[in-house]
């Protein structure tokens, strides 16, 4: 029943995204026990998916990987993702991770460049992997990171 409910997810996201904006395949794939095939990976030299203005945020994210630019202790996930918002040239956003659910305009669901919001926490995906994301966010680990999530939680997808 998972394997049938991913692939139906995956099929869905696919039919939505337009051809030159479905994320490439590379040799680095994450495997998960439960998922039969590779990942979808994304790779941001592209710059023509349907959600592109979101990528200059992933890129801004990535330069700080590892690390906390913010110089805040606790709950800094919305003011890295504000920093890098700025960064790319897009409107401030928020240090509040659930003020997202309603910045930019509305996303059908997770692709690349999509800003991901749960009520305490928000980032924005890097690749659509089978019924999970791969996501860059901070204060993840009290750090930028990007790893495989679970969407379970998600209240809102929205674009910059």
């Amino acid at each position: 029943m998972r394997m049938i409910l991913a692939a139906t997810f995956a099929a869905t996201v696919l039919a939505a995204t337009p051809v030159d904006a479905r994320p490439r395949h590379h040799a680095h794939h994450i495997h998960h026990r439960h998922h039969a095939h590779a990942p979808r990976s994304f790779d941001t030299t592209t710059g023509g998916a349907a959600y592109g203005t979101g990528l200059g945020v992933v890129d801004a994210m990535r330069r700080h990987l590892g690390s906390n630019p913010t110089g805040w202790a606790r709950v800094w996930c919305g003011r890295m993702l504000d920093m890098a918002l700025r960064s790319a040239g897009h409107a401030p956003g928020s240090p509040v991770a659930r003020a997202y659910a309603s910045y930019g305009r509305p996303a059908a669901g997770p692709a690349p460049g999509v800003i991901a919001v749960w009520p305490h926490h928000v980032g924005v995906v890097t690749a659509v992997e089978g019924g999970r994301i791969r996501m860059i966010s901070g204060n993840d680990g009290r750090r930028v990171r990007e790893r495989v999530r679970s969407t379970a939680g998600v209240i809102a997808w929205r674009v910059p």
